[in-house]
C-alpha cells in the first residue's frame, strides 16, 4: 500500500513495478493516451513513470519510449475523430434550421478554421508542449477536417520529441525521482502559465475587435 505522503508518480512506480512487463508497457500506453480523452488526467505523470522506470529500474528504453508515444499519438486521433463528429453534427443540425453551437461559437469556430488553413501543422507539433490544452489543437483538427494523415504525422514527431525529451531528462538526472518530478512540474507550470497569458490576450483582442465593429456599425 502506499504511504499516505506518497506523491501521483511514486503510487504510479509502485504500481508498475509489481505488474508483469507486458502489462506495465500497456498501462503506459494507456496512460499516455487517456489525458486526450479525459485532459485532467496526469498523463506526463505518467510519462515521466516510463523515464524513471528506465533510469532508475532499468526498464528497457525502446519500449518504454514506443509505449508512451504510442499511446500519445491514439490519444490524439481519438481526440481529432471526437472533433469530426462535433463538426459533423453540427452541420446536421445546422441544416434542419437547429444547429448545435450558437453564432458566436461559430464565428469563434470559422477562426481557427483559417488558423489551421494556415498553421495547423504547427498547432500539432508544439501539442505536446502544452499542458492543459493539448487535447483541444486535436479537437479542433478533426473540426475543420485536418487529414488523418497529417495530423498522425505531426501528432508522432511532437509525442516522440516530447517523450524522448523526459526519457533522456530521466536518464541525466538517473534515479532521483524528486529532481525528475519537481523539473516537470516546474515547466508545466510554466507552460501552463504561457498558454493562460496568450489565450488571455486572444480573448482580449477579440473583444476589442468585436467592440469596434459594434461602433462602426
Amino acid at each position: 500500500m502506499p504511504s499516505a505522503g506518497a506523491t501521483i508518480l511514486e503510487t504510479i512506480l509502485r504500481a508498475l513495478q509489481a505488474m508483469p512487463p507486458e502489462l506495465g508497457y500497456a498501462t503506459l500506453f494507456f496512460g499516455s493516451s487517456i489525458e486526450y480523452v479525459f485532459p485532467p488526467f496526469p498523463g506526463d505523470t505518467v510519462v515521466v513513470a516510463g523515464a524513471a522506470l528506465v533510469a532508475a529500474f532499468e526498464w528497457p528504453l525502446w519500449p518504454v519510449f514506443a509505449a508512451v508515444t504510442a499511446g500519445s499519438v491514439t490519444g490524439s486521433t481519438i481526440a481529432w475523430a471526437a472533433g469530426r463528429a462535433v463538426a459533423r453534427r453540427e452541420r446536421e443540425r445546422a441544416d434542419s434550421g437547429d444547429p448545435v453551437l450558437d453564432t458566436r461559437t461559430r464565428r469563434a469556430i470559422y477562426r481557427l478554421v483559417a488558423d489551421f488553413e494556415r498553421h495547423g501543422p504547427w498547432f500539432l507539433v508544439f501539442n505536446r508542449f502544452m499542458p492543459g490544452v493539448r487535447t483541444f489543437f486535436f479537437v479542433a483538427a478533426g473540426m475543420v477536417d485536418l487529414p488523418l494523415r497529417v495530423v498522425l504525422f505531426w501528432s508522432s514527431i511532437s509525442a516522440a520529441i516530447w517523450n524522448g525529451g523526459l526519457i533522456w531528462l530521466g536518464l541525466t538526472v538517473g534515479d532521483n525521482i524528486e529532481l525528475l518530478e519537481e523539473l516537470v512540474g516546474r515547466y508545466n507550470r510554466f507552460a501552463l502559465a504561457a498558454v493562460i497569458v496568450v489565450a488571455g490576450l486572444v480573448v482580449w483582442r477579440a473583444w476589442k475587435g468585436s467592440r469596434s465593429r459594434a461602433r462602426e456599425r
